[in-house]
């Protein structure tokens, strides 16, 4: 399993959901792109972004439910094709404002197998310190 390279940033939505920084409430989680300002959820069928020399999985994961005032493990699943999976883990540490929902962006480690245009699935987990777990899912195209 490698480790997650990872850009934290912390931020919320205003419109996401009902202030759920500190846990409490329905878990959930979305993966998408367009950062804090501009998330937009991944659609089934669309493209995964990559960046970064060699290139990864540039995915921003947006948060409800969780703690997110302490770690929160991660784990980021994806296989190339129908291949073997990559893992990759961190521990991401992010504070959330009062409006609501966490945001963080991560570059997850692509399959070696991976080329544009292969077909991806993507599985994030996060659990955090109170042993709430989210799990979202994606399937798309690799850019």
């Amino acid at each position: 399993m490698r480790h997650l390279p990872l850009l934290v940033l912390a931020a919320c939505a205003p419109d996401y959901g009902p202030p759920t920084c500190e846990g409490g409430g329905e878990p959930g989680l979305e993966l998408g792109d367009g950062g804090r300002m501009a998330f937009v959820p991944f659609e089934d069928g669309g493209v995964l972004p990559t960046r970064g020399t060699p290139p990864g999985a540039d995915i921003d994961l947006w948060t409800t439910g969780l703690d997110v005032g302490q770690g929160i493990t991660a784990i980021v699943r994806i296989a190339a094709d129908g291949g073997p999976t990559e893992d990759s883990l961190a521990t991401l540490v992010f504070s959330c404002a009062d409006t609501g929902n966490g945001w963080t962006n991560v570059l997850a480690q692509l399959p070696a197998s991976a080329v544009s245009g292969s077909n991806v699935t993507v599985e994030a987990v996060l659990t955090d310190v109170n042993a709430t777990t989210v799990t979202a899912m994606f399937e798309g195209v690799l850019e």
